[in-house]
């Protein structure tokens, strides 16, 4: 985006701004112009967001005192209310994802009330314009074309896991403070590639990889790289369309595909098995066993077994016609991603 002389840019309140998405809309927003105010904890870690600026910024330090922190907790409305005062759009990305059972609870109130007490002030302050980050974990099955794509509605199904319904639920918060007459567009990301905490999320894949990862799956699944995400958030934020959703897809990609060329960016040998179903369903069992006598959370869930075994193939379509948005190849995206993983390794800032 090239920037008018002398033309002042609004001021963008962020949820989540310490996460992997965060990390990235932020240092995207203050290089294209925008103010920003961050909403974090009192105590939260600032390590990743530091990191991920001087990944893509040799203007990093600069552009980290550039950000106004404001702590507080999205279930703490008057310290929402408090940070975004002054500001004229708002991105929410803040969400707990977790598919362990003793997180249910808690990620069910941070995504839904949390998610309620954002639009509830946004629309109180009468920001211009909302863009609020849900997933695509809150579609319903494949359309006749076999693709997931905005028209395929949510469906009740017992197996759906609890982060979907906290998504949906939220989602719902959101198209309720629009007919009240909050401007709000919505962002269904696929599972998101990207430099973040290596030990969490999408980003644990690599460091489990580097490792030694022997087994695939015959499914198949949507990604996106991180920095596509923010950049078409930003470009909503300075887009007129308002009350849609978007899913935001790089592409599909078998799990095999998906670990070869994670394989091959870090240099270290693919999975060589393919995991039967009832391989799965006995792993997940194992994982959890073996979790009472570690302390430690299993990498392998009932809701994660699950989800690796099925086929989902996505649309990224209707974005791409809305605003002309070019995805970056998943190739390149694991490939850029992995280096930067390398790149920490050589540095000894991560331990194995």
């Amino acid at each position: 985006m090239v920037i008018p002389k002398n033309k002042i840019l609004p001021t963008v309140f962020v949820t989540g701004g310490t996460g992997m998405l965060g990390s990235h809309l932020l240092l995207y927003l203050l290089q294209n112009g925008y103010s920003v105010h961050a909403l974090k904890r009192k105590n939260s870690d600032l390590s990743l967001i530091q990191r991920v600026f001087h990944y893509y910024s040799d203007e990093a330090d600069v552009l980290l005192q550039k950000i106004i922190w404001c702590d507080g907790d999205v279930l703490q409305p008057k310290t929402i209310e408090d940070a975004m005062q002054g500001c004229s759009l708002v991105c929410h990305t803040a969400a707990l994802v977790s598919f362990h059972p003793e997180d249910h609870q808690k990620m069910m109130k941070i995504n839904i009330e949390g998610t309620k007490n954002v639009m509830k002030t946004a629309l109180k302050m009468s920001v211009q314009k909302v863009v609020h980050v849900s997933s695509i974990a809150s579609f319903g099955r494949a359309n006749s074309s076999g693709f997931v794509d905005e028209s395929c509605h949510w469906t009740d199904d017992t197996n759906s896991s609890c982060y979907s319904i906290s998504k949906y639920e939220s989602e719902k918060i959101v198209w309720d403070y629009y007919q009240q007459g909050l401007k709000a567009v919505i962002v269904n990301p696929s599972v998101i590639i990207g430099a973040g905490d290596w030990r969490k999320g999408s980003a644990q894949l690599i460091t489990t990889m580097y490792r030694g990862l022997k087994f695939y799956t015959q499914g198949i699944n949507g990604y996106v790289d991180v920095r596509d995400v923010a950049q078409v958030m930003i470009a909503l934020l300075e887009n007129s369309v308002v009350g849609e959703r978007f899913i935001l897809n790089g592409g599909n990609l078998t799990y095999q595909t998906l670990f070869t060329y994670m394989a091959d960016g870090l240099k270290v040998q693919p999975p060589k098995y393919c995991v039967a179903p009832w391989m799965a369903d006995v792993a997940w069992r194992v994982a959890k066993c073996w979790s009472f006598f570690t302390g430690k959370k299993p990498i392998i869930t009932r809701e994660t077994a699950r989800t690796a075994m099925k086929k989902y193939e996505y649309s990224n379509e209707k974005i791409c016609d809305t605003i002309g948005y070019q995805f970056i190849p998943l190739e390149i995206s694991i490939k850029e991603t992995t280096a930067i993983f390398l790149q920490d390794v050589a540095k000894g800032e991560l331990s194995f």
